[in-house]
């Protein structure tokens, strides 16, 4: 009894010094700068399921020094929803600290549920000379039984603003395979689209500077992709939609 008290000590402490952590240290922080009507969310990585925390810090603006990047999750007000016929109960917002001042609604997706959502954040440059991007994944709830994730990206670089698309759907894989970039002269978002049942997946190589606009895949560079992708889900059959 006492050697099997032990061995749930041992396995539940990490997790638990884990949690105090977030809760002590993230938490406080994502408290701190949330106004009146925001709570933290906590984000997850879509490749190992792993909670990341309540904030990244990153230098989205490359001056050297990091910003605070949090989601929050906004509750609508009941009469505002009647008042406008509103199919979305809540609004998930990623916000920006720079120097001690927030900045709300970098990112924002209205959301048809009430229920916390599970949220994908990353941060990351695609390509030399262009600032780090935001992205976030995350289910509006719109079709109950759809596992679609809503993705979108936002940065402080001005290319971004006049960029058409910015507003993607996609099932849930791993961020090295939606941010693979297949030429680093015409960045890239890659969605997919599965069918679990059969096991068929499709993917889609999307630019970002227009629907429009030619992606050049160079054929090592496809295979290095489809190698990666049949690390992540060998339990699918992918294939590439134009």
């Amino acid at each position: 009894m006492k050697k099997t008290f032990l061995a749930i000590t041992a396995f539940l402490l990490p997790s638990l010094l884990f949690c105090t952590y977030i809760k002590g240290g993230q938490y406080d922080t994502a408290m701190k700068y949330a106004d009146k009507d925001e709570a933290p969310v906590v984000f997850f990585d879509p490749g190992t399921g792993d909670a990341g925390g309540y904030v990244i810090y990153a230098d989205l603006n490359n001056d050297g020094q990091n910003e605070i990047i949090i989601p929050y999750r906004i509750h609508k007000k009941e009469s505002a929803i009647e008042d406008k016929a509103d199919i979305y109960r809540q609004t998930l917002s990623i916000d920006v600290v720079q120097d001690g001042k927030k900045f709300r609604g970098l990112l924002e997706i209205d959301l048809a549920y009430v229920y916390t959502p599970k949220v994908y954040l990353n941060v990351k440059s695609l390509n030399a000379g262009e600032m780090p991007k935001v992205f976030v994944m995350v289910s509006d709830g719109v079709k109950k039984n759809d596992k679609k994730l809503t993705l979108m990206y936002n940065s402080y670089d001005k290319k971004d603003k006049g960029r058409e698309q910015k507003i993607f759907e996609t099932d849930k894989l791993p961020w090295d395979l939606i941010l693979y970039q297949f030429d680093k002269s015409a960045p890239t978002i890659t969605v997919f689209d599965i069918n679990y049942e059969e096991a068929h997946g499709k993917y889609y190589i999307r630019p970002l500077d227009g629907p429009d606009k030619t992606v050049r895949v160079a054929p090592e560079a496809m295979t290095r992709f489809e190698a990666e992708l049949k690390k992540a889900r060998n339990d699918i059959f992918f294939e590439l939609e134009e």
